[in-house]
Formats: C-alpha cells, sequence, structure tokens
C-alpha cells in the first residue's frame, strides 16, 4: 500500500478520470478503457485502506457537470464492473500494477481462469458510436465470453439506450434499430395447419373422400359393407405392405451398422484392454523400483541422522571448549590491561622522577658553579688589616675555608643528584619495559581472545548449520513417510487397477459373445426378411386380384 493514497488523492483522481468532457474529448473509439481500468485500481486502494467505496464513488461523481440521472448510471457502472472485477479475482499484486497502467487484469479465479478481463460496451460502438466514451456504457467481460456476445444486442443495452433516447443523446432511429436487433429481425408467423380430411383409414390413415353419397352402404339385413370401403382397405393393405419393407430394410441395415459399429467398439475396447495391461505392466515395475528406492532413501535417513547426532554432540563440545576460551582469554586481557594501566602509571611516575632529578642536579651544579666562583674570588682578594709605622696598609689574604666548605657542600649535592638521577633514568628504564611487556601482554591476549571467539563463532555456525541438517533430514524423513504412504497407496491402486483390467478382459470376452450370437440373429434376420419379402409379395398380388375383382363386382351397381 502506498503511503501517499488518501481518500482525498482518491477522490480526484476518480473524478479525473470520469470526467466527461475530458471524455468526450477521447478519439478512439476505445480510449476510456484505459480510465475504467485506473478507476478498478484506485476503488480497490480505498477499499484496502478501509473507505467506503460507494461513499467514495458519491464524491467523486458530485461535482460532475452531468444530469443526476446518468451520474446515477455512472455509479451503478462503475460499482458493478467493480464487484464484477472482485468476482473473477483480478486485484492480484500483478493485476494492480496492469490496473494502475490502465491495462487489462487477468481473472484468477471461476471458470475464466487465466482470460483477459476486457472492457466491452454495453451498447455496441457500430450501434451508437457517441456512447462509446460513457462510463455507463462499459462493462467487464471475460475474453471468451466477450468473443462469443460479439455485436448481440442485449435487454440492457436496449434500456440504456432509451435513456439516452429521452436526454436527446441517441436518435429514435437508433434505439429502433436496437430493438429490431433485440427482438431478432423481423416478426414471422407460422403457416395454419391444413385441416383434416372427412375420413381416414384406420388401417394406413388413406383419406376417404367425403360428401361421395354412393358410399353410404345400403342396409341390408342387419348390417352390410360397402365394397369400395374393401377396396380403399385392400389398397391400404398393399400401402403397408410396400411401406413395411423398406422399414425392414433399413431395420436390418441399422441392425448390421449396429453390428458393425459394436465390433468397431469392441476392437477399441481390446485394443484398450491390451494398452491398460502394458501400462499396469508398466506401474507394476514402477512401484517396485520405488519401494526399492524408498527401501535404500530409508537407510540413508537412517544413517544420516546418525552422523548428525554426533555431529550434534561434537558441536556442543566445541562450543563449550570456545566458550571456556573466550571466558579465560577475556579475564586475561582484563588482567593485562589492568597491568598496562599499572605499568603506564609506574612510567609516568618514573618520568617524574627524572624530570625532578633533572632540575635538583641542573640546580645543584648551578650553586657549585657560584660556589667555587666565589672560592676563587676569595683567593685572589686580599683585606686590610692595618697599617705600618710607615702608615702603609697591611694586607693579607681572605680566609677561604667558608667558601671552600660551601664548595665541597655543593659538590656533594651535585654527587646526591646525580645519583638520585642515576636511580630515577633506572627506574624509567624498568618501567618502559615493564609497560612494554604489558603492551605485549595485552596484544597476545586480544589476538588469543579475537581467536577464541573466531573459533566460538565457528562452533556456533556449525551448531546452526548441524541443527539445519538435522531439520533437512527430519523433512526427508517426512518426506520418506509421505512417500511410502503414496507407494502403498499406489500399490493399493495397483490392486484395484489389476481388478478393473481382469473386470474388462471379462467384459470384453462377455461382448465377443454376444457380438457373436447378434451376427447369428442378423444372419436370421436376414432369411426371416427374405421369407417375409417373398410372402409379402405374393400377398400384394392376391390383394389386387381381390381388389380387382371386387371392382369388377361393383362396376354394375355404380351405373345403376
Amino acid at each position: 500500500m502506498e503511503p501517499s493514497i488518501t481518500h482525498t488523492t482518491a477522490i480526484a483522481t476518480i473524478a479525473r478520470l470520469t470526467n466527461p468532457e475530458k471524455l468526450s474529448r477521447l478519439r478512439a473509439s476505445r480510449a476510456a478503457n484505459g480510465r475504467m481500468n485506473r478507476c478498478m485500481y484506485w476503488l480497490h486502494m480505498v477499499e484496502t485502506i478501509g473507505g467506503d467505496v460507494p461513499a467514495i464513488v458519491d464524491q467523486a461523481l458530485a461535482a460532475r457537470p452531468e444530469r443526476p440521472g446518468e451520474r446515477r448510471l455512472t455509479k451503478h457502472s462503475l460499482l458493478r464492473n467493480y464487484k464484477r472485477m472482485r468476482m473473477h479475482g483480478a486485484f492480484t499484486p500483478e493485476n494492480l500494477t496492469r490496473l494502475q497502467q490502465g491495462h487489462a487484469a487477468v481473472a484468477s479465479r471461476w471458470k475464466y481462469q487465466g482470460q483477459t478481463l476486457e472492457v466491452d460496451h454495453v451498447i455496441p460502438v457500430r450501434l451508437a458510436p457517441e456512447l462509446s466514451a460513457k462510463i455507463a456504457n462499459l462493462a467487464y467481460l471475460p475474453r471468451l465470453a466477450n468473443r462469443r456476445k460479439a455485436d448481440r444486442v442485449a435487454r440492457a443495452a436496449v434500456t440504456l439506450l432509451r435513456f439516452y433516447h429521452k436526454q436527446d443523446i441517441v436518435s429514435k432511429e437508433t434505439l429502433e434499430h436496437a430493438q429490431i436487433l433485440q427482438a431478432g429481425g423481423k416478426a414471422t408467423r407460422l403457416a395454419p395447419m391444413p385441416l383434416p380430411t372427412a375420413g381416414v383409414s384406420v388401417r394406413s390413415g388413406a383419406p376417404i373422400p367425403a360428401g361421395d353419397k354412393a358410399y353410404a352402404a345400403p342396409s341390408i339385413g342387419a348390417q352390410a359393407i360397402d365394397p369400395r370401403r374393401l377396396i380403399v382397405g385392400m389398397s391400404s393393405i398393399v400401402e403397408s405392405l410396400q411401406d413395411w419393407e423398406p422399414r425392414a430394410d433399413a431395420a436390418i441395415s441399422t441392425a448390421e451398422s449396429t453390428l458393425n459399429r459394436t465390433a468397431e467398439h469392441i476392437d477399441r475396447g481390446r485394443h484398450r484392454l491390451v494398452v491398460a495391461q502394458s501400462r499396469h505392466r508398466d506401474d507394476e515395475v514402477t512401484i517396485g523400483r520405488l519401494e526399492a528406492d524408498l527401501s535404500s532413501w530409508k537407510t540413508r535417513v537412517v544413517h544420516s541422522l546418525e552422523l548428525v547426532n554426533q555431529c550434534l554432540a561434537d558441536a556442543q563440545k566445541a562450543r563449550s571448549r570456545a566458550d571456556a576460551a573466550v571466558t579465560l582469554w577475556s579475564n586475561e586481557l582484563e588482567e593485562a590491561r589492568t597491568w598496562l594501566a599499572t605499568a603506564r602509571e609506574r612510567e609516568e611516575h618514573a618520568r617524574d622522577e627524572v624530570d625532578r632529578a633533572e632540575r635538583a642536579l641542573s640546580e645543584a651544579e648551578s650553586e657549585l658553579s657560584h660556589a667555587e666562583a666565589e672560592l676563587s674570588s676569595a683567593r685572589s682578594e686580599t683585606v686590610c688589616v692595618g697599617t705600618d709605622k710607615d702608615g702603609r696598609g697591611i694586607y693579607r689574604a681572605v680566609d677561604t675555608g667558608p667558601y671552600e666548605e660551601a664548595v665541597r657542600q655543593a659538590w656533594r649535592q651535585v654527587q646526591n643528584c646525580r645519583d638520585w638521577l642515576s636511580r630515577a633514568e633506572h627506574e624509567l628504564s624498568v618501567a618502559i619495559a615493564d609497560r612494554e611487556a604489558a603492551q605485549e601482554r595485552v596484544r597476545v591476549c586480544e589476538r588469543a581472545l579475537e581467536l577464541a571467539q573466531g573459533a566460538a563463532q565457528s562452533a556456533s555456525a556449525a551448531w546452526d548449520t548441524t541443527l539445519d541438517a538435522q531439520a533437512r533430514i527430519q523433512r526427508a524423513e517426512e518426506d520418506h513417510q509421505h512417500a511410502s504412504y503414496l507407494a502403498s497407496t499406489a500399490r493399493q491402486e495397483l490392486a484395484g487397477q489389476h481388478t478393473a483390467v481382469s473386470a474388462m478382459g471379462s467384459f470384453i470376452r462377455a461382448a465377443d459373445t454376444r457380438q457373436a450370437e447378434a451376427a447369428e440373429a442378423c444372419r436370421e434376420a436376414h432369411r426371416h426378411h427374405s421369407v417375409s419379402r417373398q410372402k409379402s409379395t405374393q400377398g400384394g398380388l392376391e390383394i389386387q386380384w381381390r381388389s380387382e375383382q371386387l371392382k369388377a363386382f361393383d362396376a354394375p351397381i355404380s351405373g345403376l
């Protein structure tokens, strides 16, 4: 379902597709078919999102510039066609794509499954081309039904034409022409039945002339028989005998034809029996092979199940070992990372210690240089301690003891700082080595953990694959059971087929016997027919002679 499909969009689209002004500008006679297909698509989309299809159609047709009567016909046509499309299963995903593009859908249900659902004109275009683009004149029909309908005019077409005639859209001549076509052309009247004759023969149905007073037999004694009536009766007997001969010939010919057709049917039945026996033997061989294949299949399935169960056990052990390895190396990695953090802290502390020792050494060396400079200055200086008798100053060297002591202290401080720096550098080298060892340990643990996790994933994949193989083998076992059931059913059907073939053989043999009896009866009928024909000829001659005698006897009476 497209998220852009809403009730508002559907109403606007259906209104645009059914706009009579746009439909009237279509030039091709079937240009409105694509619009009808797209209308069906949008009506289905409305129903899919829970909308009320009749209400949506009312809203879409509300603003149409046409009369209310035609609007009702358009609505009725849309809803009727939508119901018909649903009945034929025209809203499959493939059909929805075709309808959205304006193409015809294909029926997926009922007796017209697989046929294209074509848009047909209720009133043929040849009869009323001005109605070819009217939505009310369109109806869906499967291809075969549409071809059978052709341009025939149904009662619904005449009703629709009456409406459009009242709207002055079609002419009166078109309506009358459609009514004539719907009625089947010009009306014809049957000719009256002929009146019966005055009298008919009781035996043959031959007419007896009416109004002839000579046929009124005079009463002689209790009852008199008119010779002319005897002559008519004898003539009817002769006619019956003459009519009997071709009927008998036709009956015997029909019997012979039936006998020949029966022989042909028996031959075909015998051929079918041979074919059925051959198929029965082939089916028996096929079922035997199938049963042997099923037995081999069962053996392979049992062996495969055993292998799968063993693989499951091995996969479970591998998963347990892999999980244990992951846990072990996770703990080792955690410890290695703790060690690395401690080593880094130690290295940082050692570097700080080296920095402090270097700064202290620098300060001590600076103090030593200053003390030595003061000592050198003191050694070159003299101090006036008084004057001699001549008034000249008495000078002597400055006491350098304190300066020398300061130099010695500064030197000891420098030595101490150098020892401190040496110890700090040694500690730094040890800390660096410890940090590098911790990093190597972390790398080794991470690699080991990665391998362990890979092994765990492989073990899990092996477990899943084995489970899938087990499921497939179980399905194969179910298929084997179903195939065994089918083979058993086929064996039973084969037994029934054997019984049917045996019954067919018995029936063919009985039919051969009956056919031989019928052939003998037909030959006997030929013999009886020859005798009957001879007697019929003799009887006809005798009746003709007696009829001539009666006519000769009746001649004087007629002359009186």
